[in-house]
């Protein structure tokens, strides 16, 4: 099987931010993180494919946590299954970003993506993240200087107490940063996280103040240079996401780590959310996906691009021919729909997306159509 998407799930946090729902350790042990390094690399080696990886997304957790030496020895591994031409994107935090560490990325990295959430520190407390203005400024600088890396800054929005003019600040912050990619968030209240637990559904920023949030990002992103192209994400063409798009729109992709997912096209699974028991070899989880479940998924996926859902894409992804008769029913549901979600569609021979104010009901859009 030739998997095109890469993705390495390194599991360790200095600590748990407390809006965060990913699988994380903290407090691990250099014995636990050498084990984890071992069995990646081990993994890594048993990849065998004739065609070279299109992109490699090693996310957390932090990766940047690891030492050089541990980040060199993944690279290293790595960078066998690696073209001048894949993209190589590490997630990062602030406080675990230093010199000898971008001097490193340098030699196998194409892109960095910086978990910042917020530039007001009363905000980063409310979440839980633990994080100094003066290590963020001199994160941005390090990465700046380098001026290899594409550099994405992550956002979060619709925080309880926050205003609009602090959204505002934040999105002229990230601007101003020099970043060409910023992916922003609507803060959600995920179960068993500790916002969730000390978090009221009262105080959390009402739907309406979310959309104008949103229409802020889109406007004062668009205007810099980045628009955007999925429902969270802004970047000019060059500078978006290729592991992601490659995902929104079904390609095939092999997870490595606690926690990580793998789709072959066909089937997907997903390990243990435990690394003892990854460690142990645990069978990973399957999902049953049934062709129309399959569609589905990346018809909504689709759906959250700008560029919406290409029949003509999903036959080549495919080799398949798309059924004239179901493409009529899609179709002639769109027509039909009932007047709250009217408007939410475009439409030609061969594509359907979201418009403006459709992308802003998203979930509702695609359920409808769905």
């Amino acid at each position: 099987m030739t998997y095109e998407n890469l993705y390495i799930h390194v599991p360790f946090c200095r600590c748990k931010c407390d809006y965060c729902a990913f699988y994380s350790v903290t407090a691990a042990t250099p014995e636990l993180v050498t084990n984890w390094l071992d069995r990646i690399i081990e993994q890594l080696e048993q990849i065998k494919q004739s065609e070279k990886l299109d992109t490699v997304f090693i996310g957390g957790g932090t990766p940047t946590s690891l030492d050089q030496n541990q980040l060199s020895r993944l690279f290293s591994a790595v960078s066998k299954l690696t073209g001048r031409d894949t993209e190589i994107t590490i997630e990062s935090n602030p406080e675990t970003v230093t010199p000898e560490k971008i001097a490193l990325l340098t030699e196998y990295v194409t892109r960095i993506s910086m978990g910042v959430q917020s530039f007001n520190p009363e905000l980063r407390e409310a979440l839980g993240r633990r994080c100094s203005n003066e290590a963020i400024d001199h994160a941005i600088n390090l990465i700046r200087s380098a001026s290899k890396f594409q550099f994405n800054i992550d956002l979060i929005y619709a925080i309880p107490g926050q205003t609009i003019e602090d959204w505002e600040n934040d999105l002229r912050r990230v601007v101003d940063s020099g970043v060409n990619h910023v992916s922003c968030y609507s803060l959600s209240m995920e179960e068993g996280t500790l916002l969730a637990s000390r978090i009221k559904e009262a105080s959390l920023v009402d739907d309406e103040m979310s959309v104008k949030m949103w229409n802020m990002a889109g406007e004062l992103l668009g205007n810099a240079g980045m628009p955007r192209y999925e429902i969270s994400n802004y970047a000019d063409l060059q500078y978006q996401c290729r592991h992601n798009r490659n995902i929104w729109y079904g390609g095939r992709y092999l997870g490595l780590g606690p926690a990580a997912s793998s789709f072959d096209g066909r089937n997907r699974w997903t390990q243990v959310p435990s690394i003892t028991e990854w460690l142990k070899n645990k069978t990973p989880e399957m999902d049953i996906i049934t062709p129309q479940l399959r569609l589905n998924e990346i018809f909504s996926f689709g759906l959250r691009t700008v560029a919406g859902w290409d029949r003509t894409r999903w036959e080549n992804l495919y080799s398949l021919k798309f059924c004239p008769q179901s493409w009529d029913v899609i179709q002639n549901r769109i027509k039909h729909l009932p007047v709250p979600v009217k408007g939410l569609f475009k439409t030609n021979d061969s594509q359907i997306r979201l418009t403006e104010r459709g992308m802003k009901f998203w979930d509702l859009a695609a359920e409808a159509l769905i």
